[in-house]
């Protein structure tokens, strides 16, 4: 396996000059599970922050992140970051935060690891998958004899987070390959292109030879290490059990985060549509500047509630609930006006829309709807 180098699309660099600004548009796409950010903010509220203060105008709350669909930009992330830090001061604070996540804190690809035979190949799959882990890093790997290193490049040239992200990444990494092999797994060293000072937290840590003001940032392990096997691996089930996750790991494309923030904010309200205003001023928007964004992106507020509602109603008719059960949940008038809602949207009536969903099966929820039960009230 030696010079094997397996890492994700290179984007090109672009300095964010403050809080955000300047950030290229592909770094406001809604594309990171906030793996990150959760242990980040459970770490502040150890230290007294308040967390939904922290988050008041990022487009996303303490609430929201811990939430297993949602999905933040990594504008988003370099924002609530650097409030971290601003209010923390503590510049191992990613080390800490690191520190604090774990193998089934990395979701779908996590459990996937565990259904690898070794670690040559977790390793392997955690970089094909590194998108669903939670990534602000871009990552590649590499073995020459007898080391194999795995290397994190910065997204966005952003020298004040670099830090933070790349301690994060290697603590998280670390703890994750010691819960997967069951043993106090020990690297070659750990080279960072960032200072330190106080060395004793990552000395102890890492327990390994540590390199600061390095070339490049890289955790360096033993080639060896790559053949040990995952202590929970089972080949009857594996197969099964990756071919489940990749049917679950999202697929669709990314949205816009101002589009997935105000999708969040309609969604805690089913049946009720919250004032545009009252969005807006939680965004730190003014209600016009929201419009006018919205516009740019093709759509509207109303749309958006819209689309949101159209998506609730399928889900729970398939689900096999009552026309006039789901009419009063999403805040229609009466079923009727759920009929004619829905044949707007579909063309169909949903019964129809129900049978179509079958392909010519009869199903659980063609079924139900025998007798007009599930669909008329």
């Amino acid at each position: 396996m030696d010079n094997l180098r397996m890492k994700s699309g290179s984007r090109p660099a672009k300095l964010l000059h403050s809080d955000g600004a300047e950030a290229p548009d592909w770094s406001q796409r809604a594309t990171i599970t906030p793996l990150a950010l959760r242990a980040l903010l459970a770490v502040l509220l150890e230290r007294g922050v308040d967390v939904e203060r922290l988050c008041l105008g990022s487009g996303v709350t303490p609430h929201q992140i811990s939430q297993p669909t949602t999905l933040v930009s990594l504008r988003q992330c370099c924002s609530l970051i650097r409030r971290s830090l601003a209010v923390t001061r503590d510049p191992q604070l990613g080390l800490e935060v690191g520190k604090r996540e774990s193998l089934t804190a990395w979701g779908l690809v996590g459990f996937g690891m565990m259904a690898c035979p070794t670690a040559e190949s977790a390793l392997h799959y955690a970089l094909a998958q590194q998108a669903n882990a939670g990534a602000m890093l871009d990552f590649e790997s590499a073995t020459s004899g007898r080391e194999t290193w795995v290397r994190a490049n910065m997204r966005l040239a952003a020298p004040d987070l670099e830090p933070f992200m790349v301690d994060e990444a290697f603590a998280s990494q670390l703890v994750v390959a010691r819960q997967l092999l069951q043993a106090r797994v020990r690297p070659v060293r750990v080279e960072l292109r960032h200072s330190r000072r106080q060395r004793g937290a990552y000395l102890e840590f890492f327990d390994c030879s540590m390199h600061f003001e390095a070339d490049f940032n890289r955790i360096v392990y033993p080639s060896q290490l790559l053949a040990q096997p995952i202590a929970e691996y089972h080949f009857d089930v594996a197969s099964h059990i990756h071919a489940q996750i990749e049917n679950a790991l999202p697929k669709a494309e990314p949205r816009d985060e101002l589009i997935e923030s105000v999708r969040r904010d309609l969604s805690a309200t089913p049946g009720e549509v919250p004032n545009m205003g009252e969005v807006a001023s939680g965004l730190n928007l003014s209600e016009r500047t929201l419009r006018r964004s919205l516009a740019a992106h093709g759509t509207s507020y109303s749309r958006l509630a819209d689309d949101l509602r159209r998506e609730a109603v399928l889900t729970a008719l398939f689900s096999g609930q009552s026309l006039s059960a789901i009419a009063t949940h999403q805040g229609f008038a009466d079923w009727r006006a759920l009929k004619r809602a829905f044949k707007r949207w579909t063309g169909q009536t949903p019964r129809r829309w129900l049978l179509t969903q079958a392909n010519g099966r009869e199903s659980d929820a063609v079924k139900a709807t025998e007798g007009r039960p599930a669909i008329e009230p």
